[in-house]
Protein backbone atom coordinates (compact mmCIF):
# COMPACT_ATOMS: atom_id res chain seq x y z
CA UNK A 1 0.00 0.00 0.00
CA UNK A 2 1.34 3.20 -0.81
CA UNK A 3 1.41 5.78 2.03
CA UNK A 4 1.88 9.46 1.06
CA UNK A 5 -0.05 12.50 1.09
CA UNK A 6 -0.29 13.31 -2.44
CA UNK A 7 -0.37 10.90 -5.21
CA UNK A 8 -2.14 10.47 -9.07
CA UNK A 9 -3.22 8.08 -11.18
CA UNK A 10 -4.33 7.77 -14.89
CA UNK A 11 -5.95 4.87 -16.83
CA UNK A 12 -7.07 4.04 -20.21
CA UNK A 13 -8.24 0.85 -21.29
CA UNK A 14 -10.58 -0.75 -23.76
CA UNK A 15 -12.02 -4.43 -23.50
CA UNK A 16 -13.20 -6.07 -26.26
CA UNK A 17 -16.06 -8.52 -26.20
CA UNK A 18 -15.52 -10.93 -29.18
CA UNK A 19 -18.71 -13.09 -30.92
CA UNK A 20 -22.48 -12.81 -29.89
CA UNK A 21 -23.45 -12.11 -25.74
CA UNK A 22 -23.51 -15.00 -23.59
CA UNK A 23 -26.98 -14.55 -22.78
CA UNK A 24 -27.65 -15.44 -26.81
CA UNK A 25 -24.72 -17.81 -26.43
CA UNK A 26 -25.39 -19.58 -23.77
CA UNK A 27 -21.86 -19.10 -22.47
CA UNK A 28 -19.63 -17.34 -20.65
CA UNK A 29 -18.95 -13.53 -21.78
CA UNK A 30 -15.55 -13.39 -22.49
CA UNK A 31 -13.64 -9.89 -22.35
CA UNK A 32 -10.23 -9.30 -24.02
CA UNK A 33 -8.35 -6.50 -23.16
CA UNK A 34 -5.71 -3.65 -23.11
CA UNK A 35 -4.93 -1.09 -20.52
CA UNK A 36 -2.41 1.86 -19.98
CA UNK A 37 -1.86 3.63 -16.77
CA UNK A 38 0.57 6.14 -15.17
CA UNK A 39 0.48 7.25 -11.60
CA UNK A 40 2.95 7.93 -8.75
CA UNK A 41 2.72 9.74 -5.24
CA UNK A 42 5.04 11.73 -3.69
CA UNK A 43 6.00 12.94 0.24
CA UNK A 44 5.64 16.62 -0.50
CA UNK A 45 3.43 18.73 -3.53
CA UNK A 46 7.38 20.13 -4.18
CA UNK A 47 8.45 16.66 -4.90
CA UNK A 48 5.57 16.35 -7.53
CA UNK A 49 7.48 15.56 -11.16
CA UNK A 50 5.29 14.59 -13.85
CA UNK A 51 9.24 13.09 -14.90
CA UNK A 52 8.99 10.91 -12.26
CA UNK A 53 5.64 9.03 -12.88
CA UNK A 54 5.80 5.42 -13.48
CA UNK A 55 4.14 3.59 -16.58
CA UNK A 56 2.20 0.42 -17.25
CA UNK A 57 0.70 -1.88 -19.95
CA UNK A 58 -1.68 -4.94 -19.36
CA UNK A 59 -2.55 -7.35 -21.77
CA UNK A 60 -5.87 -9.53 -20.35
CA UNK A 61 -8.67 -11.85 -21.18
CA UNK A 62 -11.48 -12.23 -18.59
CA UNK A 63 -14.57 -13.94 -17.88
CA UNK A 64 -17.63 -13.90 -15.47
CA UNK A 65 -17.81 -16.13 -13.55
CA UNK A 66 -20.09 -17.45 -10.42
CA UNK A 67 -17.50 -15.92 -8.21
CA UNK A 68 -17.25 -12.58 -10.04
CA UNK A 69 -15.37 -11.50 -12.77
CA UNK A 70 -11.84 -13.35 -13.39
CA UNK A 71 -9.05 -11.88 -15.57
CA UNK A 72 -5.55 -13.23 -16.24
CA UNK A 73 -3.30 -10.71 -18.33
CA UNK A 74 0.45 -10.22 -18.42
CA UNK A 75 1.88 -6.53 -17.16
CA UNK A 76 4.90 -4.63 -17.62
CA UNK A 77 5.75 -1.77 -15.12
CA UNK A 78 8.52 0.89 -15.91
CA UNK A 79 10.59 0.12 -12.75
CA UNK A 80 10.18 -3.53 -12.50
CA UNK A 81 10.09 -7.08 -14.45
CA UNK A 82 7.21 -8.07 -16.47
CA UNK A 83 4.92 -10.78 -15.36
CA UNK A 84 1.27 -12.23 -15.09
CA UNK A 85 -1.43 -11.27 -12.59
CA UNK A 86 -4.59 -13.32 -11.73
CA UNK A 87 -7.39 -10.89 -10.47
CA UNK A 88 -11.17 -12.75 -9.05
CA UNK A 89 -13.54 -10.25 -8.64
CA UNK A 90 -14.00 -6.12 -9.62
CA UNK A 91 -11.07 -4.29 -9.99
CA UNK A 92 -10.45 -1.57 -6.97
Amino acid sequence: MIRRDHAGQGRLAYYLRPGAPARQTGGAPLRLGVAFEAGQAWETADEMDLGSLLYSVSVFAGLDTLLGPARVGWSWISDRSPGWFLQLGPAL
